[in-house]
């Protein structure tokens, strides 16, 4: 199979590495022909703390995603997650001296170049600026300004920047496993790739991706990421709940959270459940309904975060009218989308991943929608930037020393 019609991503969750492969068919349709699943190892809250550990789980989760595809795996898209990640608003304004020649793509990247934020400090990169709406000549709430005439075009963008170390990490752990990092795409806009629908995008929705160690909560509106941030909390603290209050081996606990875990009152299964804990050789009862009480104590505090984040940082009213869309492995958890819908009063729904055909058994949980994502959005940045800035994109050479200088001119001129 010819590689050139291929396409890889990369997820490097907190709890699970997932890679996965995909054929590009010349109707459009992304199929997938590999896939990897690893348990992540040297990554805490999204970010890699141990660069020797990750680049082991990374190198074994591409060389099954490579043999379960039969092609070898050169240039792949990495989700970008953890606390690091900020966002803010930037507008930029070109003006043209020829009022009577329609607007051309040409000019629509210059206005977003020139949202570029020139005054990042040296320990922050840019990932992406995406447009949100644009303005033409003072009139505000353009679309899609494409053949219309101004002299002055303004487009306001979503500037989403990381910092330089869990980013310099996250390449070389790839690099090193030898493989090339073609683009980063923050967690939230990927995940919003393939979770949400166009309907929900267009209306207004929130997409909350709970993740191994951390929340993203990303706002859309009109089509378009409006806002994103990112929440120190995630399935890792469940977990850890359970660990601390009944003392019992951390794998313990996560098996304990998926087989009787809930966060509200379940009336079936059994009261008591059997646990091994530490130091001893045998196991002990607890009490399930304490289990559901830690459980649901943390999902109620992730619940304010979100509230918090929707009132606050997004400065909304009300939750948007699409509601609220689960996302990542906690979502799975029982009544967490009942909590949700209760605590916020809107709809709520787990996400299903859409966007890749045939995918393998299991990867159509909410938390393969990242990386599901991560594959359509490269896919579609390789496709519409072939034979321009596929030759800097494809060139093989790239010196680790300049891997911020080639992210920093990439995420410029790749702006969405």
């Amino acid at each position: 199979m010819h590689t050139d019609t291929c396409y890889t991503a990369v997820d490097i969750g907190t709890s699970t590495i997932r890679v996965l492969v995909a054929r590009l068919h010349p109707n459009g349709v992304l199929e997938a022909i590999g896939s990897g699943l690893v348990p992540s190892r040297g990554v805490q809250k999204g970010v890699i703390v141990h660069i020797a550990d990750a680049e082991m789980a990374v190198r074994a989760a591409l060389e099954e995603a490579s043999r379960s595809a039969g092609v070898d795996i050169g240039w792949v898209t990495a989700t970008v997650g953890g606390s690091h990640l900020e966002a803010s608003t930037r507008w930029g304004t070109v003006h043209s001296t020829h009022y009577a020649l329609p607007i051309s793509q040409e000019t629509l990247q210059r206005a977003v170049d020139a949202a570029y934020p020139r005054e990042l400090s040296p320990d922050r990169e840019l990932l992406h600026l995406v447009p949100k709406n644009y303005s033409l000549d003072g009139l505000e709430g353009i679309r899609n300004p494409l053949g219309m005439h101004a002299t002055r075009v303004s487009v306001e963008t979503l500037c989403i920047t990381g910092a330089s170390t869990p980013l310099r990490a996250l390449v070389q752990a790839l690099e090193h496993s030898r493989c090339k990092v073609r683009y980063l795409v923050a967690g939230g806009l990927a995940c919003g790739e393939s979770a949400l629908t166009r309907d929900e995008r267009e209306v207004g929705v929130l997409l909350v991706d709970i993740g191994g160690g951390s929340t993203t909560v990303a706002y859309y509106q009109h089509g378009a990421l409006w806002n994103l941030a990112v929440l120190p909390v995630g399935g890792w603290h469940f977990t850890n709940d359970l660990a601390v209050a009944f003392k019992m081996p951390w794998d313990v606990a996560e098996d304990t959270k998926l087989r009787w875990g809930s966060v509200v009152p379940d009336v079936s299964g059994p009261e008591e459940v059997e646990v091994a804990k530490f130091g001893e050789r045998g196991t002990s009862r607890v009490a399930r309904r304490e289990v559901v009480r830690h459980l649901r104590e943390r999902g109620i505090e992730v619940l304010r975060l979100v509230y918090y984040t929707i009132r606050q940082t997004f400065a909304l009213r009300a939750v948007p009218p699409a509601g609220i869309v689960l996302a990542g492995g906690t979502a799975n958890l029982r009544g967490l989308d009942a909590l949700f819908r209760e605590g916020l009063d809107a709809p709520v729904r787990v996400a299903t991943p859409r966007g890749v055909e045939g995918l393998p058994h299991g990867w159509h949980a909410p938390s393969c929608a990242a990386v599901v994502g991560a594959l359509v959005w490269g896919t579609r940045q390789a496709v519409s930037h072939r034979g321009s800035l596929g030759a800097q994109n494809g060139h093989k050479e790239k010196p680790m020393v300049s891997v911020m200088h080639w992210l920093r001119e990439r995420a410029r001129r790749v702006a969405l």
